[in-house]
């Protein structure tokens, strides 16, 4: 959900047995946190994670790499 305020989900597809790491960033482009890492085999998924509790309020970005190629970053409000 956007704005979060506890945990997150991401789905996604893979056409082939993948490695992926699903990371939060702040603003200034930091890795504040990993949500999730890991390997999935092709298919659908639906990663979850949870904002860490020491987390300020505010505007962050996630990101999903899979094989070390980034998708687009999206826009994450957290709610304190």
């Amino acid at each position: 959900p956007n704005p979060a305020s506890g945990a997150l989900s991401q789905a996604l597809r893979l056409p082939h047995g993948s490695t992926v790491e699903w990371s939060l960033y702040d603003l200034a482009g930091r890795r504040v946190a990993i949500l999730w890492r890991g390997v999935l085999p092709a298919g659908a998924h639906e990663l979850t994670g949870a904002l860490p509790r020491s987390l300020a309020g505010g505007l962050y970005f996630v990101r999903v790499s899979v094989e070390g190629r980034t998708s687009p970053a999206r826009r994450l409000a957290v709610v304190r």
